[in-house]
């Protein structure tokens, strides 16, 4: 695949190609358009990386070393000399970095974890990383659009299966966070009807599988009420628990909903695909 961008600052024009086991990327700087395309790093089979400028540097999302993904520092002047990169967000077991925003002053990151996604906040002056709270311990949270890097807000969404999907804009210098727009559900919902829960369920060879569950408030766990069971495991898709509200219905009358996070995805990292 192949297409055509630029870096979110404005200073660069990217082509991009990839596949399922190599990525490349050219780059032009926007204010010098009749030079040619330089390469960033060559292709490399079982090699994907995905780059974003940041003045002399640039912040590289890379599976080098790495099958969880790695964040690393490259200097502008010298892209294609991997012996100059340096770790910004070193290669973790058990988070899977699924993707990142740069701003002048830190790294917004989007990770899988505990089969969860959820975002944290990487400073670049050294400074501890810190997590973006969510008001519910189920929820997952991924990064919206930011059109500006020049900036020290960042929007994010999230959402679980009882509550709509909600857009917000945190500060990171000064933490306060606001709530922009939230999925209008009609019909008198209530989320204080419903109860979520996850649990970690043993398959056949031991290893435990996160379920989502979503019930109406009063719900006895007699083994008696009905259940509506959904699973999907294949190409690294993850199957997250978002907001629907087809669901409630069901939920209404007295069903349990679940979502079994099987193998085949990628919720619990790149492990849990392979």
């Amino acid at each position: 695949y192949t297409e055509i961008g630029r870096s979110k600052s404005g200073r660069f024009v990217f082509i991009v190609s990839q596949s399922t086991v190599s990525s490349e990327v050219r780059l032009l700087h926007a204010g010098r358009p009749a030079e040619p395309f330089r390469l960033f790093l060559p292709r490399e089979r079982d090699h994907e990386y995905s780059v974003e400028d940041l003045g002399d540097r640039f912040v590289v999302r890379t599976n080098w070393g790495a099958k969880n993904f790695r964040l690393m520092i490259a200097p502008a002047a010298t892209t294609a000399d991997r012996a100059t990169w340096r770790d910004l967000v070193p290669h973790r077991e058990d988070v899977f970095i699924d993707g990142f925003e740069a701003f002048p002053g830190f790294v917004a990151i989007a990770e899988r974890s505990a089969g969860l996604r959820r975002l944290r906040i990487k400073p670049l002056d050294g400074s501890p990383e810190r997590p973006i709270e969510s008001d519910e311990p189920d929820a997952t949270a991924w990064l919206a659009y930011n059109s500006e890097q020049q900036t020290t807000k960042v929007r994010y969404a999230y959402t679980s299966l009882r509550t709509p999907v909600t857009t917000c804009e945190l500060d990171v210098a000064t933490g306060e966070r606001a709530i922009l727009k939230q999925q209008p559900v009609l019909g008198g919902f209530d989320p204080a009807r419903y109860v979520t829960e996850r649990l970690f369920v043993p398959a056949r060879d031991g290893v435990q599988v996160p379920v989502s569950l979503l019930y109406r408030q009063g719900y006895a766990a007699n083994g008696k009420a009905p259940l509506l069971l959904e699973a999907y495991g294949a190409y690294g898709y993850s199957s997250d628990p978002y907001f629907d509200s087809d669901v409630l219905s069901l939920v209404d009358r007295g069903f349990v909903y679940a979502i079994a996070h099987v193998r085949g995805g990628q919720e619990m990292g790149r492990a849990w695909y392979e």
